[in-house]
């Protein structure tokens, strides 16, 4: 519970923030820029760990369907493509787009979706889900996380989930599997709240409250 709440946090900070970082190691006076798809971490006795993060590949891809690079390069997607950590993907009218994220989860955007992949490490995906709709599916019991209005979601199972920015609402419809979501209410106080298989849950950003209800 400790590790799920500290997430939340962990989230909201990525979100205000945006994910920019690129490591650098110097050697005399060249820098050599580190793997785009590896974290480069440095322990005390200075040897060098590579930690490989996980691609998306596109499984199918209709309409308009496009990703956003961290360098704000906007490339279209078609099937066996790449998504990496920092990319934001996108659909538009009357689209839709899923991409597999190396046998671990899948996700399926449905049209005028944003989401942004944050944390692509194999052992903790975070998504950022920015507007629209967009089902999330866990996959050989590892867990998912999706960042959106200041809200934290883990998905242990398959959840669909919307989101309305103009009313500040989220939509989250359970599928299979349960799905916790942590927020702060106006007090500051965390609240998590748990949803099984066939229940609907209604998050108000603005009031910072939860409703559940069954399918």
């Amino acid at each position: 519970m400790f590790t799920f709440i500290k997430m939340l946090f962990i989230a909201i900070i990525f979100c205000l923030v945006g994910i920019g970082i690129s490591l650098v190691i110097k050697k005399g006076t060249n820098a050599v820029p580190t793997p785009p798809s590896s974290i480069v971490t440095i322990s005390p006795t200075s040897n060098i760990k590579l930690i490989q993060t996980i691609d998306g590949k596109v499984q199918s891809a209709s309409g308009s369907a496009e990703k956003e690079t961290k360098l704000h390069e906007k490339i279209s997607l078609k099937y066996d493509d790449l998504v990496q950590s920092g990319d934001n993907i996108l659909t538009g009218n009357n689209s839709n787009l899923t991409v597999l994220f190396a046998g671990q989860s899948i996700i399926s955007l449905s049209q005028k979706s944003i989401v942004g992949m944050i944390n692509l490490l194999p052992d903790r995906i975070l998504f950022s889900h920015n507007e629209g709709t967009t089902t999330y599916k866990s996959i050989n019991k590892k867990s998912l996380s999706i960042a959106s209005l200041k809200t934290l979601i883990e998905v242990s199972g398959e959840s669909e989930i919307s989101v309305n920015n103009e009313k500040e609402i989220i939509t989250i419809k359970q599928i299979e599997g349960i799905a916790k979501v942590a927020l702060l209410n106006k007090k500051n106080d965390t609240i998590v709240q748990t949803i099984t298989k066939d229940q609907i849950a209604t998050i108000d950003n603005s009031g910072r409250t939860i409703d559940v209800l069954h399918d």
